[in-house]
């Protein structure tokens, strides 16, 4: 396979391996990453105008804007960043100056002999232009009514005026469409679309926009029903005392959700991040919407509701009855693969030791899946790897630990949340306070002198129970950075850190809801060069599935630089989402990425995609193996490397096929 300088691929039966591939796409790629480095001022403007942005109906890329001084020969455009400027009134009193209150604000809107200003909302549909008799549109305005005292006519001329002047602040390269009211009582109604018929735009209701962008006002991650008290979470802290019988409503992005009945977050969640795996993979239903208001809810906080979460009904509604919620699965307990100290306390290397060895008994299943995926692609896709066994851990824990943590397990059906937080605490203290094994420092030492000197590492943890078939774990437990020349002693008190991660608190509550026995989970760590965030271009999440004709669909989130898909952290913060077909090819768009594109409308690293999709599946067909209702999640990474974009995958896991 090689590349013309067009960004395709064409075969070459000489040609075939991912590491000539990888090769030729660096090539073609100078142009793209020069022009990253240096971008041209209206891409400048243009990015500026995107970090303003906020999503409507969980998709659409929108501004808040107003239109000043408008009875002068050319208004001017003003967009603005929403979080900053609650409401027009507010940006037109703090950022314009204009020395008014609200009242004074709408008179100025809605009087034309005395109007100074139009508020309104841009909608950019640059992601997904839609076709409507054979035109192309990629933007959309809309007029609130603020009590118009025009007539049809002086309205329509005002959308008309307006519309003419925005593409003279978005760099637009199609028609714009007019969005117009189905309420008749609404000045900006759907019968003002008669004196358009004749101009390049075309007028649809919000409704309309919604069913043909594929859009929506809510976001369903998980489908399902429960029971249980409504329950407002401010921040980590009130999350705490969440219990199993709780509808949780996060007025935040949560980074861990213990076992609750359901979750309902105020801000977009990014798909395929590691809290909305773990919810389907308890089966607990899970959704974004903007506002309980949304769904007429709001006056049920602290009340027992029904919960519904289905493609046709989004519902919060007053009940008195009681529903066998999924919040425990103790009744079908789950059996961990048996963690043993075969492989002793030095460094295992992957290319040095038999693939019969590197298995979750051994090494735990995320180092196992690295080990295989290393050999599959080769180094140019996947950096080198090494792991510590299971045997440094079951001597850790020997010194001091295992008595408490044989206390807890006969203990902790009869201790409260808090008490069970107090003995996780003391588990983790007591790793803490422990001895790393002198053969494993020293083995450690030697590695990263002889293959890291000068370099970060990254030590990972890698346990026998998570990215299990029957058990993803995403995101429960912790790895730790650290400089190859630091001295011995930070060395092992980064390990231990790794090491007492097993019992956080949310790592303990997800194996309590499956009922797995804590006793048989262990720690082993998988040892990798770190990613420097530095030279980060993007990463992301790729999950595959079978479509209805056995054919593999690949859903990718992705997000620029460093800002992680698996564990987003700001609110409104939005990844790009979409699928692909089998040769890369996007057949759905679903969000634009509010940070900035790497892939979707010509993204700068567009032309990666066949590349992506061919190692997905090649990775697919290897992990899944004939294995029906799975697919597999990978994360992966895309570097500056010398001025050159280059792919890693970094994980890979069987996921199942039901998300």
């Amino acid at each position: 396979m090689y590349c013309r300088g067009d960004g395709k691929f064409y075969q070459n039966k000489k040609q075939t391996t991912v590491q000539k591939m990888q090769k030729c796409l660096l090539y073609t790629f100078i142009i793209i990453i020069t022009a990253i480095a240096a971008p041209s001022a209206t891409a400048q403007t243009d990015a500026e105008l995107r970090q303003w942005q906020f999503m409507s109906y969980g998709k659409i890329p929108t501004w808040t804007g107003v239109a000043a001084d408008w009875q002068k020969t050319t208004p001017t455009i003003h967009l603005y960043d929403n979080d900053e400027y609650k409401g027009h009134a507010t940006f037109v009193m703090n950022k314009l100056k204009h020395q008014l209150n609200f009242k004074q604000f709408k008179a100025l809107v809605s009087d034309p002999q005395k109007r100074q200003y139009i508020p309104f909302f841009l909608y950019d549909l640059r992601a997904f232009p839609l076709k409507e008799n054979g035109k192309i549109y990629d933007w959309a305005l809309m007029v609130e009514d603020y009590q118009f005292t025009d007539t049809d006519e002086q309205i329509a001329q005002l959308l008309l005026r307006l519309a003419n002047l925005i593409p003279q602040k978005v760099a637009f390269q199609h028609n714009g469409i007019i969005l117009l009211a189905n309420n008749p009582a609404n000045k900006v109604n759907m019968r003002l679309s008669s004196w358009f018929k004749n101009t390049s735009y075309t007028c649809m209701t919000t409704t309309d926009l919604q069913q043909k962008t594929n859009s929506r006002k809510a976001q369903i991650l998980n489908e399902g029903e429960a029971v249980g008290k409504l329950v407002w979470v401010e921040n980590d802290q009130a999350a705490q005392q969440l219990r199993p019988d709780d509808i949780a409503v996060y007025n935040y992005i949560p980074l861990e959700v213990p076992p609750v009945a359901g979750i309902i977050t105020l801000f977009p969640q990014t798909p395929l991040s590691h809290t909305a795996i773990l919810a389907k993979n308890r089966g607990t239903p899970n959704i974004y919407i903007p506002s309980l208001r949304n769904i007429k809810a709001e006056y049920l906080l602290g009340k027992q509701v029904k919960f519904v979460a289905r493609k046709e009904k989004i519902s919060l509604t007053r009940t008195h009855n009681t529903l066998s919620n999924k919040t425990s699965r103790s009744a079908i307990p789950l059996t961990l693969p048996i963690a043993k100290g075969s492989l002793g306390s030095g460094v295992v290397v992957f290319d040095k030791t038999a693939q019969s060895l590197l298995t979750v008994e051994n090494i735990g299943t995320k180092a196992a899946n690295y080990a295989r995926l290393q050999r599959l692609l080769g180094k140019t896709a996947v950096r080198e790897g090494y792991a510590i066994g299971f045997q440094p851990y079951f001597s850790v824990i020997d010194q001091q630990t295992q008595v408490f943590i044989e206390q807890l397990y006969c203990d902790k059906d009869n201790l409260s949340p808090t008490e069970i937080r107090t003995a996780l605490g003391n588990i983790r203290t007591c790793i803490e306070e422990s001895e790393i094994p002198a053969v494993t420092i020293n083995s450690l030492r030697q590695l990263l002198d002889q293959h890291f000197k000068g370099k970060k590492i990254r030590l990972r943890s890698s346990t026998n129970c998570e990215d299990l078939p029957n058990f993803n774990g995403a995101g429960l437990y912790e790895s730790r950075g650290i400089n190859a020349k630091e001295k011995n002693k930070k060395l092992s008190k980064k390990l231990l850190q790794v090491y007492a991660s097993l019992w956080n608190d949310a790592a303990f509550l997800e194996r309590e809801y499956f009922g797995i026995d804590h006793q048989t989970a262990a720690m082993a760590i998988q040892i990798n060069e770190a990613f420097d965030d530095q030279n980060e271009l993007g990463n992301g999440v790729i999950v595959t599935k079978k479509d209805a004709n056995n054919h593999t669909q690949i859903w990718v989130n992705a997000q620029c630089g460093d800002v992680l898909v698996t564990n987003p952290t700001n609110k409104g913060e939005t990844a790009e989402s979409f699928f692909l077909n089998q040769q890369g090819e996007i057949t759905q768009i679903e969000t634009e990425s509010s940070l900035g594109n790497l892939f979707l409308n010509d993204g700068a690293l567009h032309a990666f995609l066949p590349y992506l999709a061919q190692l997905s599946l090649i990775t697919e067909q290897h992990f899944v193996d004939n294995q029906k209702g799975y697919g597999v999640d990978i994360e992966f990474k895309i570097m500056n490397e010398n001025g050159y974009p280059h792919l890693y995958f970094k994980q890979a896991r069987l996921l199942r096929q039901t998300f």
